[in-house]
């Protein structure tokens, strides 16, 4: 049976990328445990993800932490995932849109 696999996800945002990895493990392995932590710093995000977990039956297999990177994230989590061998830690960051950051204009002047 053995410990649980851990994975973490800083900017996890709705959810969906640490709720595919927890499915996919318990697809390619119906008798291992997964646990995971989904830490984002947006609040919407957090309450979002919580509903993707209840709706696809995840909420007891991963938490949700509204946090700013690992801050407020247990110790005992981020050790999981960093000092055991198995372990998965998914770095998820915003998506720059070129409306939070103009973009230049191509050149469209021939020489």
């Amino acid at each position: 049976e053995g410990r649980p696999l851990r994975i973490l996800e800083l900017g996890s945002g709705s959810g969906f990328v640490i709720g595919n990895f927890v499915n996919f493990i318990a697809l390619e392995d119906p008798t291992r445990k997964v646990r995971g932590t989904a830490v984002d710093v947006n609040d919407k995000a957090c309450a979002a993800a919580r509903r993707y977990f209840e709706a696809n039956q995840l909420a007891d297999r991963i938490k949700v932490v509204h946090a700013d990177g690992l801050e407020g994230v247990e110790a005992s989590d981020i050790g999981r995932c960093f000092g055991l061998t198995g372990d998965i830690f998914i770095l998820n960051p915003v998506a720059v849109t070129s409306r939070m950051c103009p973009l230049p204009r191509p050149n469209t002047q021939r020489p």
